[in-house]
């Protein structure tokens, strides 16, 4: 798997929510850190550099910023994240991506049931 991997996956989860890929789409990313699990220098990076507070808070990003946002370094990513459309107003979705921190080969992510790992699509 690779950036452009993550793209499609992430498209074919937000069509679970009945949302097309033309919509105006904005993504908020929420970092979830997972006590008791363990990170490596990856995960470190990650957390402290990209997905920090003063990156993410307050902040919206269109699809290709977010892909370049969740993909890590040596082709990792982020182990699970799930997906849910938080609002929509006039005809622009606000999709919440509550993603890990710890950053993994695509063969060790999560939901891959999904046919779109890591994500996971949430819909209330």
């Amino acid at each position: 798997m690779d950036t452009e991997s993550l793209k499609s996956n992430l498209i074919i989860c937000i069509n679970e929510l009945n949302i097309m890929e033309g919509d105006n789409i904005k993504f908020r990313v929420v970092p979830i850190v997972e006590n008791g699990k363990s990170q490596n220098s990856t995960d470190d990076y990650m957390r402290l550099n990209i997905l920090n507070p003063k990156n993410l808070e307050n902040r919206f990003f269109d699809l290709d910023k977010v892909v370049k946002i969740l993909s890590g370094p040596h082709s990792t990513f982020p182990i699970w994240i799930n997906v849910e459309m938080i609002s929509n107003k006039n005809t622009e979705y606000i999709i919440e991506l509550k993603t890990s921190v710890r950053f993994r080969k695509p063969s060790l992510l999560r939901n891959q049931e999904t046919g779109h790992p890591p994500f996971r699509a949430i819909i209330k």
